[in-house]
């Protein structure tokens, strides 16, 4: 063994956080196999949910599997509402949301469309563009007014 020269005393000083990082890279995939993603822990109960997450390609798996946009279902605290979870349809937590491309692509996936659940959404936002995303499948018998209890 001979003396260190200085390119390898150079490839020694790259190589140790080349070493740290693989370390690190490993511990993360380690601890999510173990625990879950480290940053992205929460994940869409329902159908709903994923709606108000902004989840699209969970809307379509949900919706592939049989969920309707038309049922409602719980929305946790803090992403739609304030301090209580509410309940609400897929497309009105959409439109809570302001989210128009969740919007869209629930009113593309869902082939009958409940006029209540329709006004429940319109009446749930006033932004425009989820409204104008909306009034392209309003179903005939839905109304565009709104009353208090909306």
């Amino acid at each position: 063994m001979g003396k260190l020269t200085r390119a390898d005393a150079l490839a020694v000083a790259l190589a140790g956080p080349v070493a740290a990082l693989i370390v690190a890279w490993l511990a993360v995939l380690a601890w999510t196999a173990a625990n879950g993603h480290p940053v992205w822990t929460v994940r869409p109960r329902s159908l709903s949910e994923a709606a108000a997450f902004r989840d699209g390609a969970d809307v379509v798996r949900r919706m592939s599997a049989g969920e309707r946009t038309n049922v409602p279902a719980e929305v946790r605290p803090g992403y739609i509402s304030g301090s209580e979870p509410v309940t609400v349809t897929a497309l009105e937590a959409a439109a809570r949301a302001r989210r128009i491309e969740i919007v869209r692509l629930l009113l593309d996936l869902e082939t009958d469309l409940d006029p209540a659940a329709w006004t429940s959404a319109w009446c749930a936002t006033d932004d425009e563009g989820v409204r104008m995303a909306l009034s392209h499948d309003r179903p005939a018998a839905a109304a565009t007014t709104c009353t208090p209890s909306e």
